[in-house]
């Protein structure tokens, strides 16, 4: 066989090792789902009500990173993450918040916390590791 034949074939290996090798590389991204009861209960949210369920790393003490969330008023979610990719596995603190009725009428603020604050991002005592697509209970309590 020629010499040719053989450069032909090392850069081929070459170029297929270099595409195999980079798409390890990187976060391996999971989309979590779960839902959030309240005080052990199934969660009803009414039609005026929301409910806001939001991830961040736990090493992001601001809370500048926040990974979102879809949500049903039955307390269901599953993690979206930025540009539909989910989250990258680790550690989470999970910050919870129902707001029912979502606005105030005679004010037009948003109503008040029914958690009283204390699933903010700040306060949140819910952190999970999240190793794959897991499916997470989250329970809060309004006392």
């Amino acid at each position: 066989m020629s010499a040719t034949f053989w450069r032909g074939c090392a850069g081929f290996f070459l170029v297929a090792a270099l595409t195999l090798g980079a798409t390890g590389c990187g976060p391996s991204y999971v989309k979590p789902k779960g839902k959030i009861t309240l005080d052990g209960q199934p969660l009803k949210i009414s039609e005026k009500g929301i409910l806001q369920v939001t991830f961040y790393k736990e090493d992001d003490k601001e809370g500048k990173n926040p990974f979102a969330t879809t949500v049903d008023r039955d307390g269901s979610f599953e993690v979206t993450g930025e540009k539909s990719k989910g989250l990258p596995k680790g550690k989470y603190r999970i910050a919870v918040e129902i707001h029912d009725p979502y606005k105030d009428e005679k004010t037009g603020r948003m109503g008040p916390d029914l958690l009283k604050g204390k699933y903010t991002k700040e306060k949140t005592p819910l952190v999970k590791d999240i190793s794959g697509n897991d499916e997470l209970t989250l329970d809060v309590s309004a006392k």
